[in-house]
């Protein structure tokens, strides 16, 4: 039987954790801070792998070791001037120590401290998140100047085939297209909740547009991940052009 359609909490999380630790409610703080530590792993845990390969990919195609300095000097320059560094666990690290202390705020009556403490946190862990994210797409781009833009889709196999097999519940032939596509934008807003793609906070909020209920603010990760992930299941060219028409409509509403 394929998958449900799961119901996905679009409201921030970050916004209820610092009502609660204002508020005083040291437990639900501390269950919320729990919350955001356990969405923020999977950029934890899959940015440096994909920069590795990525770095991988660039040079067993071609590129050389100087050339990858140059690009990556490049991107330094752009994203990172203040020489903070690329390094997502080590922010997780810092967004977990700030949690702990504020839910040690709260517990001690200092509930504005804490709350202040922690959109300090997440605003930190927001900055090396991004600095991680585009440094992978900045490495994309170089594949895409260097060796042509056709690379790409091999390119990004490369960073992201292990995923493929996961999304096998919205294959066509497994669920109907319709309900896949509820579905899959469904498992997005779940996923994608650590990432801050709500106006920078996990916020990722439902809105009727012409006739359809869009995301806004998940509308540029839907357009990169949906054709790819149809595709990937085997559902072919026309379902994945649908899932990108699709995902390009959240884009265009997103924009507004």
């Amino acid at each position: 039987m394929p998958a449900e359609t799961r119901s996905v909490e679009t409201s921030s999380a970050y916004a209820r954790a610092y009502a609660a630790l204002r508020d005083g409610q040291t437990a639900a703080a501390r269950d919320l801070t729990d919350q955001i530590l356990g969405e923020a792993v999977e950029a934890r845990d899959l940015f440096p792998p994909f920069i590795t390969r990525a770095r991988d990919f660039l040079l067993d195609r071609g590129l050389t070791a100087g050339q990858l300095r140059a690009e990556e000097a490049r991107l330094g320059a752009l994203l990172d001037p203040a020489g903070e560094g690329v390094d997502p666990e080590a922010a997780w690290h810092a967004l977990r120590a700030a949690a702990d202390e504020a839910v040690r705020c709260c517990a001690a009556g200092r509930g504005d401290e804490a709350a202040a403490l922690l959109d300090a946190a997440r605003r930190a862990w927001c900055a090396a998140h991004d600095r991680a994210c585009d440094w992978i797409y900045g490495l994309l781009d170089a594949a895409a100047r260097h060796l042509g833009e056709e690379l790409i889709g091999a390119m990004w196999d490369a960073l992201m085939s292990d995923f493929y097999a996961t999304r096998d519940d919205y294959d066509p032939a497994a669920r109907p297209w319709d309900d896949s596509v509820r579905a899959l934008l469904a498992d997005a807003v779940a996923s994608l909740r650590g990432h801050l793609s709500g106006l920078r906070t996990d916020a990722c909020e439902p809105h009727k547009h012409r006739g359809q209920h869009n995301l806004r603010h998940l509308a540029f990760s839907a357009a990169l991940g949906l054709p790819a992930v149809f595709e990937s299941a085997g559902a072919g060219a026309g379902a994945a052009s649908a899932a990108g028409a699709s995902a390009l409509d959240l884009v265009k509403f997103a924009r507004t």
